[in-house]
């Protein structure tokens, strides 16, 4: 289904053009968001729904997979997003002496595709890096306004990251060190309650605890939520804390 394929291009290609667009990119907002709701509600009309990508099939391949669950938070991506967006088109206005909406518009649609990439991948290590891809946008959001508040707040939100990356990084390695493959499909039919495995999931979600900001690593949260412009902080709350609780739920 193309669809799944055209959830994760959009805000791409609309943070790749938003890059040499400069104080134009704001006339992007809209069209993307637009674009981003109507795949949303066709991908939650059309599932269950899987895309592989390239025609090599996994382990081998990578593959794009829609359930409910999937299309749900799809929907609440495309709805939260496109509000956040049309909230920035506001706080920022046309003026091209600003320099935060330089950075701002490319940050917020590249942290929308892999947000989109996040819920649709099926396997561990694609997660993994789609997860990674968040965390670099919404440390870049945190930094944007730029002054000591805003770089103590990021480095924080780094550290702990970074921590938790490595903590769910070792988790992924565990898993498939043990079976050979990180197919989310076929994990679920070899996986088996073993001490290693005990200890792969302990370290992963103890990584995305951290990086979802729930008790106890929940410390970098509030002031990057102060440090952040309010656009960037509503897509705090609405996308990038709700990526990590996402695959909590997931996994």
């Amino acid at each position: 289904m193309n669809e799944l394929a055209l959830a994760i291009l959009v805000p791409t290609a609309a943070a790749l053009l938003a890059i040499p667009a400069g104080p134009r990119a704001r006339v992007l907002a809209a069209p993307a968001a637009l674009l981003s709701a109507l795949v949303a509600v066709r991908i939650a009309v059309a599932v269950p729904a899987e895309l592989v990508l390239g025609g090599f099939v996994p382990p081998l391949g990578i593959r794009l997979r829609a359930d409910g669950m999937a299309a749900a938070f799809l929907l609440m991506a495309a709805a939260s997003g496109g509000a956040a967006a049309m909230f920035a088109l506001h706080w920022y206005g046309p003026s091209p002496e600003r320099r935060e909406p330089f950075a701002f518009w490319p940050l917020f649609h590249a942290g929308q595709a892999a947000v989109a990439a996040l819920f649709l991948l099926d396997d561990l290590f694609s997660l993994y890096v789609a997860l990674e891809l968040v965390t670099i946008a919404g440390v870049g959001l945190v930094l944007l306004p730029g002054g000591g508040a805003a770089r103590l707040a990021s480095m924080r939100y780094l550290l702990v990251a970074l921590g938790g990356s490595l903590a769910h990084l070792v988790g992924t390695a565990l898993i498939f060190a043990a079976h050979g493959t990180l197919d989310i499909g076929q994990l679920a039919l070899r996986m088996a309650a073993t001490p290693a495995m005990a200890v792969a999931a302990l370290a992963a979600t103890l990584g995305l605890f951290a990086k979802a900001a729930l008790f106890p690593f929940h410390g970098w949260l509030p002031p990057a939520h102060a440090a952040a412009p309010a656009p960037a902080s509503a897509l705090l709350s609405a996308l990038v804390v709700k990526a990590s609780a996402y695959l909590l739920l997931r996994l």
